[in-house]
This record gives C-alpha cells, structure tokens and sequence, in this order.
C-alpha cells in the first residue's frame, strides 16, 4: 500500500451530508461537493483553541473555499482524496466554526490497515 503525504493544495470533497433538504421538503438527490484545502497544524489548532482542542499527530485539518461550504452531519466518514488516493477520513466538524473541519491521516494507519486484511 503506497503512503503519500499531502500538507499542500486542494481537493474536492464530496458527501451526502444532511440528507433532508429542509428547502425542498425532501431527501437530497444528488451528491453534494465543497472545495477545501489543506492547512497547517498551527493554524488547525488557533481555529479550535477555544475548544481547548489539540490536533494529534494522526489527524490533519482542511478549510472550504466557499464561504457557506460546511460539513454536515452525514458527511464523517466521507474520504478525503487527492487525485486516486485516499488521505484522510473526515472526522470532525464544529458547527459554530462553519468552513473548518478535521480528518484522520490514513497514511499513519496503514500498518493497522494491512494487518487486519491480512487477518480477515
């Protein structure tokens, strides 16, 4: 399993977030996209200071370019991946800092990864 590390650029990132569209009074039909972009581990942790959170070395944190792209409920899980490869797992999401989220770093897993495919 190749390992690559992504500290710089963007991505798309797509999820189903909340499925309700609460406009429309249905379920979402189609997927939803927001573009983000990789930022620092300073910067992640300034955004979530008053959270008296800390960023470990496993997770990473990526802002969205559009003023009202957000992460919903729904969307953790989603990847985060650049290009053909997954980097991350969307984690965490604080609804009152809108365009900020958190992933978890795939690559500092995939010892763990391999293992547990070999074992099942």
């Amino acid at each position: 399993m190749p390992i690559f590390f992504l500290s710089a650029g963007n991505f798309p990132f797509t999820g189903w977030g909340d499925s309700y569209d609460l406009i429309n009074n249905q379920h979402k039909r189609f997927l939803q996209v927001i573009y983000a972009k990789f930022q620092s581990t300073a910067t992640c942790n300034r955004y979530f200071n008053e959270f008296h959170f800390t960023m470990s070395r496993s997770q990473g944190c990526v802002t969205s370019y559009e003023k009202d792209g957000l992460i919903e409920m729904g969307d953790s899980g989603g990847g985060v991946i650049h290009t053909v490869y997954i980097n991350g797992i969307m984690s965490l999401h604080v609804p009152t800092i809108k365009n900020v989220f958190v992933y978890t770093k795939v690559w500092r897993y995939v010892r763990w990864i391999q293992e547990t495919i070999e074992k099942y």
